[in-house]
Formats: structure tokens, sequence, C-alpha cells
């Protein structure tokens, strides 16, 4: 997204992925003033700092469990001029987080732990592990993020973004579904796998899109 950031063990590289699930975030909110937005597991604050370039005075909160994680990100939030505009605060998902948020966005964890070996050594042995194993179906942190995530987003208006797995978005969609998110919406990326689910508080309405 015309970014620079640096990357380096503490964080995972972004990839064409992530930038998808940013871009479909500006596709529905770019022209929206001041939204109050949180970064779940924000790395190298790549998420972030797109959002709080490219939308309208937005007021973003970033937060990881990773200090070293944070650190990075601050970083990188300074070399593109965005320091003050992104709080940066160390938490354990919603641990320490209060309040309720327009958009609430997150690439966690979600890979299987079985297949973490078959992953490339350029990813498996230079990237962090805790941000890639998603326990033993890789939805672990997916799920812990859905179920405590209602109480953390507006009434009505407010939506969550996920990037998942290409195989899980069936799972991903009726788990959501169970926590009381409505107005869910699957989507591809441009490979043809299922890689982002958003939905809100709203009417119950479900349906399976592609970005194609």
């Amino acid at each position: 997204m015309g970014l620079s950031l640096k990357i380096d063990e503490r964080a995972l590289i972004p990839r064409p992925e992530t930038e998808e699930l940013t871009e479909e975030i500006l596709a529905q909110f770019r022209n929206e003033k001041n939204l109050d937005v949180l970064d779940m597991g924000t790395g190298s604050g790549a998420i972030a700092i797109a959002l709080s370039r490219f939308l309208v005075e937005p007021n973003v909160t970033a937060v990881d469990k990773s200090p070293e994680a944070l650190e990075l990100a601050r970083k990188n939030a300074e070399t593109n001029d965005l320091s003050s505009k992104i709080e940066f605060r160390q938490s354990d998902w919603f641990t320490d987080i209060a309040g309720t948020y327009d958009i609430i966005v997150s690439n966690p964890p979600y890979v299987a732990t079985g297949d973490i070996a078959e992953l490339k050594e350029e990813i498996k042995d230079h990237e962090p592990l805790k941000a890639l194993d998603g326990g033993e179906e890789g939805l672990v942190e997916i799920k812990n993020i859905l179920q405590r995530a209602d109480q953390y987003i507006k009434p009505e208006s407010g939506v969550i973004f996920l990037e998942i797995g290409h195989n899980q978005g069936e799972e991903v969609r009726d788990f959501a579904a169970s926590q009381n998110f409505t107005d869910i919406n699957l989507l591809t990326d441009t490979q043809g796998n299922d890689r982002i689910i958003h939905g809100r508080k709203g009417n119950k309405h479900v349906e399976n899109c592609s970005n194609s």
C-alpha cells in the first residue's frame, strides 16, 4: 500500500492477503470520519499504519502481547510520520482493552500446529511461531477473539474483520454466527481461497461473496 515498513524476526512479513484485508476495510469505510479502530495483534503495525494513513481522521489503537513487536510497530509508525496518530498498547488480545470500537481487525495466528513443519523455511525459521501457530486446527485464537469481541464492538454499527486460513471459512462463519455476529460475509482472496470474514451486530443475514 505504498508504506515503508521494517520487518525482522519480531513480526510476520505482511503478505498480499493482509493487504487485501486492509483494502476491504477501506472500501467500506474510506469516507467515514473519526472511526474508532482496534488492530489486534498488530505485529509490524502494517494494518494499523495503513488504516491510520488512509481513513479520515481515525482513532486507531494497536495492541500486541509482545513488547518486541510493539517496539517494531512504533518504529514503523515513526517512519511513516504516524506516531501521533496511533496508540500502541501491550495487551493479550482484549485483556487490557476498554470501550467499544467501530472496527476491530486482526490477522491472528491461524496455521494448525501440525502444519507448521510444512511451511517454507523462510517462514518457519525466521518469523515468530507464536504469530503463526493457531493450535490443533488453527482456530484457537480466531475463536478466542470472536468469543470476546462482542462486548467491544459498537452496537449496530461496529464491524469485525479477520484474516483466516484458506480452509477455515465455513467453520469460522458458523462460529461467528454462534457468537451473535450477523451480516456475516466470507470473502475470497485473489487466488480464490477463503481469506477474509467480517460481521457486525444488526439484522441477521449471512452471505458468501467473492472479491474477484
